[in-house]
């Protein structure tokens, strides 16, 4: 069976849900803050992280519970909510998935904080569509090191970025998610919806 894996963030998961839709205006109302204020603590906290991939809820949690006198615990199981990312998971993925698991080994290319993305699939309800030897997450996926780790796979991602520096490596077969279909100019496979790998 062939190896297909999966980027998470804005691939499997629209992360603008988890956090704009989701856990953003819940710790607002927890907090009991007026909206400038909410996003001004945000602003201070974001500028801290070198990439929005290093985001961690149990820093951030803290972080608000120092600023604003909150009990950092309560903070950080709102943050991990099941019902953000539950919400969050794209239309098609659980059919495609459902269907791809029958004749290809599913695995994750992710990259982030390990913790966080590991809780993500289980909180989403995705977990269990993964084969955990194919698991493979890190801080900086692209890390050479780290990509030697991977097998021969189709590795399916949103970001032009990855799909590029990968695209001189002929062990990988690259599929870019690309939904608003930008930079399209060069000849690469490109999908806009997951259901197109059924097709």
């Amino acid at each position: 069976m062939s190896v297909i894996l999966f980027d998470i963030d804005n691939t499997l998961l629209d992360t603008k849900v988890v956090v704009n839709q989701g856990f953003k205006p819940a710790l607002q109302r927890r907090l009991k803050l007026e909206d400038h204020v909410f996003e001004d603590a945000n602003q201070v906290y974001w500028q801290t992280l070198a990439d929005s991939t290093d985001f961690n809820p149990q820093e951030y949690a803290q972080f608000l519970a120092r600023r604003f006198s909150a009990n950092s615990a309560e903070l950080e199981k709102l943050l991990l909510s099941a019902e953000w990312f539950e919400a969050a998971v794209f239309p098609d993925v659980h059919q495609v998935l459902t269907q791809l698991k029958t004749a290809h080994t599913l695995g994750i290319f992710s990259q982030g904080l390990v913790s966080y993305q590991q809780a993500k699939l289980q909180l989403s309800g995705l977990a269990g569509y993964f084969s955990p030897e194919h698991t493979y997450i890190t801080r900086r996926k692209l890390d050479p090191v780290f990509l030697s780790m991977l097998p021969e796979s189709t590795l399916i991602d949103d970001r032009l970025a990855v799909i590029e520096c990968l695209e001189s490596q002929p062990r990988f077969t690259l599929i870019w998610l690309n939904p608003v279909q930008e930079n399209t100019r060069k000849k690469r496979r490109q999908i806009q919806t997951l259901s197109e790998l059924l097709q």
